[in-house]
């Protein structure tokens, strides 16, 4: 049997050791990635996470020396995976749009869905079960990959692929951990990215609600305002007619009352269109607009109310009025919540004065303020801490859902909804608004 001579020995040492550190180095240079990923992603609001999977996919590929990663999305009702976030070197085989993960490689499909991972360093590796996969998937098949599910709680939620395209490679055994745990951190990620996304949807269906609800009390409102302009626009139309059949009508009069005609006409559409914004559904929109116009605005909407109840309802803007970036309708909805609240409040006092003002005092230190305040029996100090709190009610028919809507809608705009009792009578609730904030684009 030959022997293997002293220097062919020691240079076949000297390969295992130099190979056995370039492993030791990439280990530890990804050991080092994956501690600064999962540092970033601790701090990233819901809104930047799909920028920041986008940046580490690049970093990942770039570290590992492979060519892609790819994170796909299970689609539950048919049992297939779709991608939503990848990057790859240039050269590297696209992966066609639409892909189908069930179709075209099924064994795949069926181990992640399965919560199992799939590792190989050559396509040989793989069981007789992906020869289906193989054929079907050509040159999409990568020489090396790591395929791990993305789970929440024990169910599949996605995927996460680690492809070499160009050349094969071995996983050690440290990188196989480490991979592992970026696609935990992607996981939990996404998953805060979905809820952030179902809490800004359910705030915008119960903001709707909550509108919806206040029509019936609104209606009279919509009624009292265009009843004005009608009555103007009815008498002026009788004056010209009037004039008309005299022997000699003044045209210059029946000119002032056309114009008069005209101006009550927009005014009804003015108002027609202003509830009609304020019932309709949309997606949070931030604008800068003047605060001191959108609370006279609200309060010619619920003022009617007041009347109906008998309480005096009162309103003073600080001039000039503050301006603030942010949804003028939604916090408009806030607002009507607030006054509602302080009419029953007012309404509910045994002796008079029945009151409610509603205040906009000048800018202060980059907040401006809303201030709502009525004369009612106030706040316990038992209930002070639970009233925005969804559902918690006082009212024998409320639903407990305005005031914890009105906070939502303050919140989502930077600012903040407090409550406190008078030291005389009633109750006074406050809105803080940032007036620093840049306008949206």
């Amino acid at each position: 049997m030959p022997r293997t001579s002293p220097k062919r020995r020691s240079k076949t040492v000297s390969d295992r050791v130099t190979k056995s550190s370039s492993v030791l180095s990439e280990a530890q240079q990804f050991e080092e990635l994956v501690a600064e990923l999962s540092a970033a992603f601790v701090g990233a609001p819901a809104t930047q996470i799909d920028y920041q999977i986008r940046q580490w996919h690049r970093r990942i590929v770039l570290t590992l020396g492979i060519d892609r990663s790819t994170i796909a999305r299970i689609d539950t009702q048919n049992n297939t995976f779709h991608p939503i976030h990848f990057w790859a070197r240039p050269g590297t085989p696209p992966l066609p749009k639409g892909f189908d993960f069930a179709t075209i490689v099924p064994a795949l499909t069926k181990k992640m869905i399965a919560g199992e991972s799939v590792v190989y360093s050559s396509p040989d590796e793989l069981p007789p079960e992906f020869t289906l996969d193989l054929k079907r998937g050509g040159v999409l098949i990568p020489r090396s990959f790591v395929a791990i599910p993305m789970t929440i709680a024990g169910a599949t939620v996605g995927m996460i692929g680690f492809a070499s395209h160009h050349r094969r490679r071995k996983w050690a055994a440290q990188i196989l951990r480490r991979l592992r745990l970026v696609a935990e951190i992607f996981s939990n990620a996404l998953q805060r990215q979905r809820a952030a996304a179902a809490i800004t949807t359910l705030r915008a269906e119960l903001t709707h609600v909550s509108r919806s609800a206040s029509m019936g009390e609104l209606a009279a409102a919509l009624a009292h305002e265009l009843n004005q302009p009608l009555a103007a626009i009815l008498q002026n139309a009788e004056s010209i007619e009037s004039m008309l059949a005299g022997e000699s009508p003044d045209l210059d009069e029946i000119k002032t009352a056309i114009a008069e005609i005209v101006e009550d006409d927009q005014r009804a559409g003015d108002i027609i269109r202003r509830l009609r914004s304020f019932f309709k559904r949309e997606q949070l929109t931030k604008a800068p607009f003047d605060l001191g116009k959108a609370v006279r605005e609200t309060a010619r909407i619920v003022q009617n109310d007041a009347l109906t109840r008998n309480i005096t309802f009162k309103v003073e803007v600080s001039a000039p009025a503050p301006t603030v970036t942010g949804d003028r309708v939604q916090l408009q909805q806030a607002l009507v919540n607030l006054l509602h609240n302080a009419f029953d409040a007012a309404a509910s006092a045994t002796r008079a004065p029945r009151s409610v003002l509603v205040k906009v005092p000048r800018e202060n230190s980059g907040w401006a303020r809303i201030i709502v305040k009525d004369s009612g029996t106030g706040l316990d100090p038992e209930v002070l801490p639970l009233i925005f709190d969804p559902f918690y009610t006082t009212k024998p028919s409320g639903m407990g859902m305005g005031l914890s809507i009105s906070r939502s809608i303050v919140e989502a705009h930077g600012g903040r909804l407090t409550a406190s009792t008078n030291t005389d009578r009633g109750a006074t609730f406050e809105i803080f608004l940032p007036t620093f904030l840049e306008p949206a684009h």
